[in-house]
């Protein structure tokens, strides 16, 4: 620290004694405003995530029922020996009937939701210092 005033000294040019704290004060503000900002767009996204995943599984029940999934999925349980001695092909009908852009699409959206979860669970601590007081207002 005594280098830095020495530095300034033969610069001129002395630095004001409050400095340091509105540097602080700063950084504080900017770390609030940083975490207000993730705070609210982790929890708008699981909560869109999560809407999304809802909607996402009934389309894919839909999607599963008209594919035929539950039906090769029903032999299973009703024609065991049929199933087994042909486990070749009704694995390929299984898997031919599965419906891919659905399955992507709400896997996708379920790692959006658990990931933003997990991030929030993780800076709780740091989130629940954040506050959102509004500004007095002078009347």
């Amino acid at each position: 620290m005594k280098e830095m005033s020495n530095k300034f000294e033969m610069l001129g040019e002395v630095p004001r004694a409050d400095l340091a704290e509105q540097i602080v004060v700063r950084l504080r503000r900017e770390e609030r405003k940083r975490d207000i900002f993730y705070l609210s767009l982790m929890t708008s996204l699981s909560v869109l995530s999560a809407g999304g995943f809802l909607l996402m599984v009934s389309y894919l029940y839909q999607a599963l029922l008209q594919s035929g999934f539950f039906r090769f999925g029903n032999l299973l349980f009703t024609d065991t020996t049929v199933v087994l001695s042909y486990i070749s092909d009704f694995t390929y009908s299984l898997i031919e009937s599965l419906p891919y852009p659905e399955l992507i699409l709400s896997t996708f959206l379920a790692l959006i939701f658990f990931g933003s979860v997990t991030y929030l669970v993780q800076n709780r601590r740091d989130f629940a210092q954040v506050s959102f007081r509004l500004p007095k207002l002078s009347i």
